[in-house]
């Protein structure tokens, strides 16, 4: 049986529907992402990148998914 690392899933963790639909809420709210990825407990890059699918899907305005809290 191979060993885990604890580190699996990290990655698609961050990208989950429920990750995205916590990320969408809170941009939706006005929130910063600087904020947003700390109290999701995540990296601020993780949340951008959520931020920026978000808003090429349509979801968030611009404005709502931009470098505020970069």
């Amino acid at each position: 049986m191979a060993s885990k690392s604890g580190f699996e899933g990290v990655y698609s963790s961050a990208d989950s529907p429920k990750r995205r639909a916590q990320v969408l809420e809170r941009l939706r709210s006005g929130h910063e992402l600087k904020r947003i990825a700390k109290d999701l407990g995540i990296e601020q890059g993780a949340v951008q990148r959520i931020a920026e699918q978000l808003r090429a899907e349509g979801q968030v305005p611009p404005a709502a998914s931009g470098a505020a809290g970069d």
